[in-house]
């Protein structure tokens, strides 16, 4: 378990709502 790349994901994942809205 990486915890670096669970972070980078759900920085993707909330950039993309922000993006969306």
């Amino acid at each position: 378990f990486n915890i670096t790349v669970s972070e980078e994901l759900y920085m993707r994942y909330h950039t993309a709502i922000v993006s969306c809205t």
